[in-house]
C-alpha cells in the first residue's frame, strides 16, 4: 500500500510538471530533476536486490520479512519482532514467460521513468 501511495504521488508530480510547465520553467525543471533523481535511486536500490536474488553478490542483511501489521498499533512492534523471516536471495515470484523478478521489472521501469524525465529537461524550449 505504501508504494502504491508513492507510485500515485510520482505521478501527480509528473502532471504537475506538464501542468506547471507553462508558467514556471522554474518549478518544472526543480520537480524534474528531483524526480528523475528519486527514480534513479530507485533503479540502484532494485538492481542491488536484483544482484542479490539472482547471487550475483551476497546480501549485506540476513534476512528480510514483511509483517502482518494488522489493525491494533499497541501490538505492532511485538509482531514485527515475532514475524518470521524471509529469503532476501530467494525470488519469491518471477514471469513466467520471461523469468524476471519484481526487483528485475523495478529496474526496468523506474530507470525507463528516470530516463524519460531527463528527456523531457532536454526537449523544453
Amino acid at each position: 500500500m505504501y508504494i502504491s501511495a508513492l507510485a500515485l504521488r510520482h505521478c501527480d508530480c509528473l502532471g504537475m510538471m506538464g501542468r506547471g510547465g507553462r508558467n514556471n520553467s522554474v518549478f518544472t525543471v526543480v520537480t524534474a530533476l528531483l524526480l528523475s533523481l528519486t527514480f534513479f535511486a530507485n533503479a540502484a536500490l532494485a538492481f542491488y536486490h536484483s544482484g542479490v536474488e539472482r547471487k550475483w553478490w551476497p546480501s549485506m542483511f540476513e534476512g528480510c520479512t514483511v509483517p502482518d501489521l494488522g489493525t491494533n498499533p499497541d501490538t505492532l512492534l511485538e509482531q514485527i519482532m515475532s514475524a518470521p523471516t524471509a529469503r532476501c536471495d530467494e525470488i519469491p515470484w518471477a514471469d513466467p514467460l520471461l523469468g524476471l523478478s519484481m526487483a528485475n521489472y523495478n529496474v526496468v521501469l523506474c530507470a525507463g521513468l528516470g530516463l524519460l524525465c531527463l528527456i523531457f529537461l532536454a526537449t523544453r524550449k
